[in-house]
């Protein structure tokens, strides 16, 4: 039997999602989710702040916490898959 449908949908949401958006939403997922070297994982979101969207980077106290933003630690961030790498030094100005 042929499936002649062009487009599947996921019925699961109020509203149907075609297929093709779960992807390009997924693909946006493995750029959001961050892993912390020896910590844990994080995920990124824009929010606004003075008529910008501004990335922040979330995750739990026992991933990042007070201490290692008081003694300014290095983290290092593994992004899309663990294909890309930065550091980051933390410090009281960027993070709360």
């Amino acid at each position: 039997m042929v499936d002649n449908i062009k487009e599947k949908y996921i019925t699961s949401s109020p509203t149907p999602v075609s297929l093709n958006a779960t992807e390009k939403i997924l693909n946006q997922m493995n750029f959001s989710i961050c892993r912390i070297k020896d910590k844990g994982t994080g995920f990124f979101v824009k929010i606004p702040f003075k008529s910008k969207l501004l990335p922040v980077l979330i995750t739990t106290n026992s991933v990042i916490n007070r201490n290692d933003i008081q003694n300014k630690k290095n983290i290092v961030l593994y992004l899309n898959n663990n294909e890309k790498r930065k550091t980051i030094k933390l410090d009281n100005n960027r993070l709360k």
